[in-house]
């Protein structure tokens, strides 16, 4: 059996860089997997979920996200394209902002659905409906692009270990985002969605801010 070789200096940068990465995707996967949980809990308590052919159920919601997700694939497939013909397309570390950002208006379509109310079946269907669709379209931006990174960039030798770290980014924010769901109860519910919003807004504006020294510290260039 050959010996593995010994990762360059250059190498060791472009994991510490996926690594700085992958922790910065954490925020959009605390404020995403509320919709899962708490969100569902916040439709049945607020959304009017009455039809002319009887009540939705809430449980209904808990795939919106996927076929938002599933809709926007060949879309965003597409709109990449052209931007590529035209030299716009984003880099990748700009689209996992860009995927995080979105995850924030997400939540604040929530906010601002419950804004001033906080009565029993009082939110439009329409906002929660926008609001689980266009997340699936944020999934699309930041997680596939997350892991398409991680597969390009990481050296050979660790490609699949640095794919099985990229997997602990969804494992620390589903666990911090029950922390953060336990406060669903002590705030009016606007106040929560825009709570959730503020984590990936954070976390998009630190990814939009350095997109360019992280762009670099991943290129071959680098090692």
């Amino acid at each position: 059996r050959e010996k593995a070789q010994p990762l360059s200096p250059g190498e060791r940068r472009r994991i510490l860089v996926l690594l700085l990465v992958i922790i910065l995707t954490i925020p959009a996967e605390i404020a995403y997997p509320m919709f899962w949980s708490i969100g569902i809990l916040w439709v049945d308590q607020y959304v009017n979920l009455q039809t002319m052919w009887g009540e939705v159920p809430s449980s209904w919601f808990a795939s919106a996200d996927s076929i938002g997700a599933i809709a926007a694939a060949p879309l965003l497939i597409s709109f990449w394209a052209w931007q590529s013909k035209r030299a716009s397309e984003p880099g990748s570390v700009t689209k996992i902002g860009i995927g995080t950002a979105i995850v924030a208006f997400s939540a604040l379509l929530l906010s601002a659905g419950n804004l001033g109310t906080s009565a029993p079946d009082s939110v439009g269907s329409g906002w929660a409906i926008a609001a689980w669709l266009i997340m699936g379209l944020a999934w699309m931006y930041y997680w596939p692009t997350t892991l398409a990174l991680v597969s390009r960039c990481a050296p050979a030798s660790v490609t699949a270990t640095m794919m099985g770290v990229a997997f602990l980014s969804p494992f620390v924010g589903h666990t911090l985002a029950g922390w953060v769901g336990s406060y669903f109860d002590q705030m009016s519910p606007s106040a929560f969605w825009a709570m959730d919003a503020s984590i990936a807004v954070g976390g998009a504006i630190i990814i939009l801010m350095f997109r360019k020294q992280l762009a670099r510290g991943l290129e071959p260039s680098a090692g």
